[in-house]
């Protein structure tokens, strides 16, 4: 049987070629299940992505009715529930400081009339 060493900085393995075909037969079976992959999700987490994205669509129906342009759909159901002002829809980002928020309303209110 061969041995794994440590040579000059590398791990080397002197196999057999019956050792090497019986490693890669193993390796082919190795299995690893989505939820143990960062960018993946198992069934119940792609269940709650695909009703997320569902309420995130009808909020940006919603909104689009209202006369008002998301940035995008995703995040449409949350924007909905706690942006106050058509800037935080049509930036897509709620200003949580009341003061930054009636500055930069105030901003861009200068900005049409001067514009």
């Amino acid at each position: 049987m061969s041995e794994l060493r440590y040579v000059d900085g590398r791990f080397v393995w002197d196999a057999t070629p019956e050792e090497r075909a019986a490693f890669a037969e193993k390796a082919r079976s190795l299995m690893v299940a989505p939820s143990a992959m960062v960018t993946r999700s198992g069934a119940a987490g792609e269940k709650k992505a695909w009703n997320k994205l569902e309420k995130d669509r009808d909020a940006y129906k919603r909104l689009r009715d209202d006369g008002l342009q998301p940035t995008g759909i995703r995040d449409s159901a949350d924007l909905e529930k706690t942006a106050e002002t058509r800037m935080e829809v049509e930036a897509g980002h709620v200003v949580k400081n009341k003061k930054s928020r009636k500055a930069t309303e105030k901003l861009l209110a200068e900005a049409k009339v001067d514009g």
